[in-house]
């Protein structure tokens, strides 16, 4: 390569650059511009393919394939709408006002008298210490304060199925004599939980 040829505008690095930037930019317009615009678009799309394409087929038609073609496509419009009508309320109905939908609700049971007491419990020896521990913050709240905690809101207990979450969120329920337990089905969940 000869030292002495000029560089292209290509080979400078501050001019590629500022270059490479611009077509950024250009691209960055172009996108925003489809953003904001793309309904009117569209409408424009269905304005030619459903409207002006048809007619300019249809005047090349004869003028009783033409009125024969017409006749079809308005007599049968009303059968159109009223399918679409119903097909949308079948939609709608699905989405807002029930039927299958119902059924994927989460039912919450309130409990609020919750008989489990720590003696009633075999095993679990760690969550029944850890539990009482609780227990006892939730009684003494001024124990609480004084070491600088805040006030306990609630607890969430998680862990695989049936190593006894539910019981002992209703054993220091019961313990604690006025704590609630709020039981729910968590299935959206990783991994299950009850809080109580």
């Amino acid at each position: 390569m000869d030292k002495n040829k000029p560089m292209s505008k290509f080979q400078d690095p501050e001019y590629r650059v500022e270059w490479e930037r611009k077509q950024r930019m250009k691209r960055r317009k172009i996108e925003l511009w489809l953003r904001q615009n793309w309904i009117y678009l569209v409408a424009a799309a269905l304005v030619i393919f459903c409207f002006i394409l048809p007619i300019l087929y249809l005047q090349t038609l004869n003028p009783e394939t033409k009125s024969f073609i017409l006749g079809v496509n308005f007599g049968s419009l009303p059968i159109y709408i009223i399918q679409t009508v119903i097909f949308v309320g079948f939609l709608y109905w699905l989405q807002y006002g029930g039927g299958p939908s119902r059924m994927r609700k989460t039912k919450i049971e309130m409990t609020l008298d919750a008989k489990v007491g720590f003696a009633d419990v075999i095993g679990l020896t760690e969550a029944k210490r850890e539990a009482m521990e609780v227990v006892g913050l939730l009684k003494d709240r001024a124990r609480v304060k004084k070491i600088g905690g805040r006030i306990i809101k609630g607890i969430l207990m998680i862990g695989p199925p049936g190593c006894g979450k539910t019981l002992s969120s209703w054993m220091s329920s019961a313990a604690s004599g006025w704590c609630t337990t709020l039981s729910a089905e968590a299935r959206n969940l990783t991994p299950p939980s009850t809080s109580f």
